[in-house]
């Protein structure tokens, strides 16, 4: 069924019942049957105007309706004639490129009013005009829905084809990488295998004659030992060459580094972080380290974007058993917040430091990392 008609089906009715039952309640018994069977064909005719899709035939159907109307009226007429205002109804909205049918209809109701007083005629050709325009109004808001339903079809599809788009990025983000951190570990495992690896062998042999000439002579052993250990003392130079590249750029040790996060952030934005460190600091491993510098780079950038946070405290705690990063602020919060890719990725970094992270939307917004810790 055309979507205009399901709006219109009362009145739609009201013109094609009406007038045949006025019609009935004017003419003689002996007329019924041929006034019931002619309605009926108008009528049967204008619901199967309703399931046609194509324009001809309604086109046909509004023409074959105007002149059954017409013989109508011109056997019995009375009230038959406000049927055209069916006609007229569905020949706006059904064809509306083709006004001659409307048209059409105005000169049918002429027609059959011409035997009328003038007063009549003209007050039903003003409802004709008023009819009319009213049917012009409204064929234009079905078609200003119609418009704006397609638009909305289109931006929804729009958007699941953007969602799958950053799916795709954010998939293909993650793979890049992981791509990149297998690289940046396959290179530090090559340097190391070749300068701290082949030092730790140089090492390993000159204990081994140290021992061998130490009871022969001392003086000789003592001094492989001394040169072991100035190769042992150049290796841990080595390594800790390579850690420190291993830390975020401008990376000093936790508390600092994370103090100048913070002014860094307070100057960029506005938003007011404090820092504050309990406990005695203690050397931590590179991946911790790193965990706790990007994750509070993120909750930063999230309190700030989604949040509107004007006031963040991170508190870092250093524990004999563990060191704990407390990230909070006073923003607008997210009770139902989902993890996307930025809270995904700080339990990504926590987990790959050996500990573990939480989150919480109530009241602002609360990270918290615990990260046990381990011997250097």
């Amino acid at each position: 069924m055309n979507r205009y008609s399901r709006n219109i089906q009362i009145p739609r009715y009201l013109f094609l019942l009406g007038p045949v039952l006025g019609t009935l309640a004017r003419v003689s018994p002996a007329a019924y049957l041929y006034v019931v069977l002619l309605g009926l064909i108008i009528i049967i005719n204008s619901r199967l105007r309703l399931a046609m899709s194509k324009v001809l035939p309604v086109t046909a159907s509004l023409l074959a309706e105007i002149l059954l109307v017409l013989y109508l009226n011109s056997l019995h007429p009375g009230f038959v004639y406000l049927m055209l205002f069916a006609t007229m109804l569905d020949s706006v909205l059904l064809v509306p490129g083709l006004l001659l049918l409307p048209f059409l209809a105005g000169v049918g109701l002429l027609y059959a009013l011409r035997l009328m007083p003038f007063d009549w005629i003209f007050i039903t050709l003003s409802f004709y005009l008023v009819f009319f325009l009213f049917l012009l109004q409204l064929r234009q808001e079905f078609q200003l829905r119609e418009e704006t339903e397609a638009l909305y079809d289109r931006l929804r599809q729009s958007n699941y084809e953007l969602e799958g788009t950053r799916a795709r990025l954010l998939d293909y983000s993650r793979q890049v990488e992981k791509i990149t951190l297998l690289e940046e570990r396959n290179r530090i495992a090559r340097e190391l295998h070749d300068s701290l690896g082949h030092a730790l062998a140089g090492i390993l042999m000159q204990v081994d004659a140290a021992r061998q000439v130490i009871p022969a002579n001392q003086a000789k052993g003592l001094e492989l030992l001394d040169s072991a250990y100035q190769n042992i003392s150049h290796s841990m130079d080595t390594v800790r060459d390579t850690v420190r590249r291993l830390r975020p750029a401008g990376y000093k040790n936790p508390a600092s580094s994370l103090a100048e996060l913070a002014r860094t952030f307070r100057q960029t934005t506005g938003v007011q972080v404090d820092v504050r460190t309990e406990g005695t600091p203690y050397e931590l491993f590179p991946s911790v380290e790193t965990a706790l510098y990007r994750n509070t780079q993120e909750a930063l950038t999230n309190a700030l974007r989604h949040g509107k946070a004007k006031h963040v405290l991170v508190q870092l705690t250093f524990r004999p058993e563990a060191v704990e990063l407390d990230i909070r602020d006073d923003g607008a919060g997210a009770p139902g917040f989902s993890k996307g890719f930025g809270l995904s990725g700080m339990e990504e970094r926590t987990e790959l430091a050996g500990g573990s992270v939480s989150f919480n939307g109530e009241n602002g917004f609360q990270i918290k990392m615990h990260i046990p810790r381990r011997e250097m």
